[in-house]
């Protein structure tokens, strides 16, 4: 099967998505396979994919995301997708909000380093990654390595490198949402691997981030349309040309003619001025520094004799010499360009700390913090109250901002348990004695007491209320009991029949 435009941006959306690891390894810890999509996410991420990106709830209920690894010094994350029919998909995540937090792991050194370096962190990762589940994407048939923004760039490289990892190359296909290109070194130094894989490998463009640094040999890009769906207002400290690259960067500003992303014949006019730009830094400037230093040494008096003395020897040799210094300074341009980047990084996170400090100091004053230690004590309680009894696994997401939702919970849980009631019915054959399946008396049981605890919640808002002068805005973390109910209808559905066919087959037996 091939994805669609469509399918891949959805892929590449849900490497977003926060916690996917810890949300499947509650499943995968036990031996369980996780739910489908569907079932593992929000509600509001679920609307956010359909009606942004173009996701369909048809696919979100049948797609199941069976791997995930993250990085947390890197910041790294890829997922598998298993999409049925022996399909699956790996989504790698872009870069991350552009602050502070997240300025030096993912921007520089996973986005402004792809400038000075063939292989970044993430790149590592990257091999890391495909060498750890090489097995499980094997038992595929068809494979796509789809991401959007970096992401991009980290499905590209693991196509390159999937081989040496393991992956079957042949099942394969990748395409890049907007991601950047790689350096000139890069380029040269795995030209054969680059050329054994450019036939598999889409590269949509549409701003210019997708422009940046070179194109690779044997893929065309293909230029995108997109949308112009936000008016620059002038709030923003940026210009209005800088505003809307940044903003048509986002996934959801593309156009799509059916299920194809629509392109245009020709580059735009920011694209070609950013491969400009990449050109000058990637090689012009690289080289003319090189150059600049390489004629410096060759002037020098050490210099200028072994130059004299190789020429007298073979003018060729002289011109070897003269081309191992210019790669040299080359380097060593490229290692200066990197410590400034590191040092750019490096002050950028510390100034995000500084500003922690002193909003610390602040809050300190305004009772801020206190505040803050109050909604983490009273969150720890209540997700150690919210605990599910893994023996049959009711999974609930995680507890965040959750007493506007509570009311609304309650009602779920009461579907929950009329759901269990009308589903679970005894074969015919029991309708005289009626025996009781212990593993549906105590589904029903935990479900009823969680509806109980929501319906207690409810009733102490007020409560809470009169503790808590101070954030009465924020009563949410005061009545954290639970997010949503992400109920797993399928693992029940599983557990309860493999059950049921256990009791029913020794009552046969009894007879």
């Amino acid at each position: 099967m091939a994805f669609t435009d469509r399918q891949n941006l959805v892929f590449s959306k849900l490497a977003y998505i926060d916690n996917l690891d810890a949300r499947i390894g509650k499943y995968t810890e036990r031996g369980l396979t996780p739910p489908p999509i569907g079932s593992l996410l929000t509600k509001k991420e679920i609307d956010n994919l359909v009606n942004n990106y173009h996701a369909t709830r048809e696919e979100l209920n049948t797609w199941r995301i069976v791997e995930v690894q993250e990085n947390p010094k890197t910041e790294f994350s890829a997922c598998i997708i298993d999409c049925g029919n022996g399909d699956a998909a790996v989504g790698f995540r872009g870069s991350l909000s552009l602050d502070a937090e997240h300025w030096e792991k993912t921007w520089v050194d996973a986005d402004f380093k792809l400038l000075t370096r063939t292989q970044t962190n993430q790149h590592k990762d990257c091999i890391n990654f495909l060498k750890n589940n090489s097995a499980l994407l094997n038992k595929y048939d068809n494979l796509s390595f789809t991401g959007h923004s970096l992401g991009g760039n980290l499905s590209v490289y693991s196509t390159i490198m999937a081989k040496d990892c393991g992956v079957d190359i042949n099942k394969v296909k990748c395409t890049s949402l907007d991601g950047p290109g790689f350096n000139k070194e890069f380029i040269d130094k795995y030209g054969d691997k680059i050329g054994a894989v450019s036939d598999r490998i889409t590269q949509y463009r549409w701003s210019v981030v997708g422009s940046c640094l070179q194109d690779l040999p044997g893929v065309d890009p293909k230029h995108v349309v997109y949308k112009d769906y936000k008016d620059y207002t002038g709030e923003t400290k940026c210009s209005e040309d800088a505003y809307k690259s940044i903003v048509k960067h986002d996934l959801n500003s593309v156009v799509f003619e059916g299920d194809t992303l629509k392109t245009t014949d020709k580059p735009r006019a920011d694209e070609i001025k950013t491969k400009e730009i990449s050109q000058f830094l990637d090689v012009t400037l690289q080289n003319k520094t090189a150059g600049f230093f390489t004629k410096l040494y060759l002037l020098s008096p050490a210099g200028g004799l072994i130059y004299s003395h190789l020429n007298n020897i073979d003018p060729a040799l002289a011109e070897k010499f003269k081309q191992a210094l210019n790669d040299t300074f080359s380097k060593m341009y490229n290692l200066v360009v990197d410590s400034v980047l590191t040092v750019i990084g490096k002050a950028g996170t510390a100034l995000s700390f500084l500003q922690s400090g002193w909003n610390y100091v602040c809050g300190f004053f305004n009772g801020e913090n206190a505040r803050r230690k109050a909604e983490a004590n009273a969150l720890k309680k209540a997700r150690k109250s919210a605990k599910a009894n893994p023996a049959i696994h009711i999974d609930l997401i995680e507890f965040k901002n959750l007493a506007s939702d509570c009311s609304t919970i309650a009602k779920n849980l009461g579907k929950i348990s009329t759901k269990l009631k009308q589903t679970y019915k005894l074969p015919s054959v029991f309708n005289d004695n009626k025996p009781k399946v212990p593993i549906i008396s105590d589904m029903l049981g935990l479900v009823n007491k969680a509806h109980n605890k929501c319906n207690e919640l409810i009733n102490k808002k007020g409560q809470a209320a009169k503790k808590c002068d101070d954030c009465k805005d924020k009563l949410k973390a005061i009545s954290s009991f639970l997010s949503d109910s992400a109920f797993d209808f399928t693992q029940v559905d599983l557990l309860a029949k493999t059950e049921m066919e256990s009791w029913y087959n020794s009552y046969k037996g009894a007879d």
